[in-house]
């Protein structure tokens, strides 16, 4: 039997070991509390995405400097939008003199050197070891519009369903057609007869330089006769046309053609992602 003294001292221990106890839970808790936490606030730091913001398309302004030697990488020259958006604005106007309108246009830059970065036609000849290179022909943007479908007929009763497209060209229309007979090399080919430029070169080179290359066409405004054109003036021009689908072409497609009206002086062929000029062409023009 437990005396009274031995049932307070029971007591005691008792209350102590509780004591004890609820410390280790209430430590416990805390521990379990904290550390999850920890864990997980390096996990958001380590998945935490970084939004960029796209880089822009850099064009340079005002007169290109044709004895460059070396061009940035992903060079662009001129937009070929904003050229023509500036220039179709500017018209003679009733009040003033050839010679006033003349000054006007010298002033906003009608002398200044142009360059237009063309997208280059490629393919390499492993029989020759050569890289074909298509002649450039002044269309620098092409913008394709995916406008749907619909079932069309005709007269007979055919059905077929037409898909239409629609076409926005930026191009360079030159006064005088270029002579590219005496700097580019015409090719016989089953499937695409062409003019091209050549170059010697092994198949490794070929193949890593074959995506990299742009033409640059160098030229100044030439005012032309732009008549047969919706013409705001005779530097700049403006060509609609639609196509009708047929059965055997189910396409139904819209051209538009923006012209900047120019006289080419030289060709540039070069590697767009590391700035090498590659072939400088002088173009006469017959």
């Amino acid at each position: 039997m437990l005396d009274i003294k031995d049932l307070i001292l029971l007591k005691s221990i008792i209350k102590q070991k509780k004591l004890v106890l609820k410390r280790f839970l209430v430590l416990g808790i805390i521990i379990i509390s904290f550390v999850p936490l920890n864990l997980y606030g390096a996990d958001k730091k380590s998945i935490k995405k970084t939004s960029q913001t796209p880089k822009a398309i850099q064009h340079i302004e005002g007169s290109f400097d044709v004895n460059t030697e070396k061009l940035p990488p992903d060079f662009r020259g001129h937009n070929i939008k904003k050229v023509i958006e500036k220039w179709s604005k500017i018209d003679k106007d009733e009040f003033e003199t050839t010679a006033q309108y003349e000054e006007k246009l010298e002033k906003i830059g009608i002398n200044n050197v142009l360059v237009f970065r063309e997208d280059a036609i490629v393919r390499y000849d492993a029989d020759n070891q050569r890289l074909l290179i298509k002649a450039p022909w002044g269309r620098i943007i092409e913008e394709v519009t995916n406008l749907g479908s619909y079932m069309g007929q005709n007269a007979f009763g055919v059905k077929k369903k037409i898909n239409r497209i629609d076409y926005v060209f930026y191009a360079l229309k030159t006064r005088i057609a270029l002579d590219f007979d005496e700097h580019f090399e015409w090719i016989e080919d089953k499937n695409d007869s062409y003019r091209y430029e050549i170059m010697s070169i092994l198949p490794e080179e070929g193949k890593r330089i074959k995506d990299d290359l742009k033409w640059l066409i160098i030229c100044k405004i030439k005012p032309a006769d732009l008549e047969r054109y919706n013409s705001t003036n005779s530097i700049t021009g403006l060509s609609r046309s639609h196509y009708k689908a047929t059965i055997d072409d189910p396409l139904e497609s819209k051209r538009t053609v923006y012209f900047l009206s120019v006289e080419v002086n030289e060709v540039w062929l070069f590697n767009f992602k590391t700035g090498e000029i590659l072939k400088k062409k002088t173009i006469t023009t017959n």
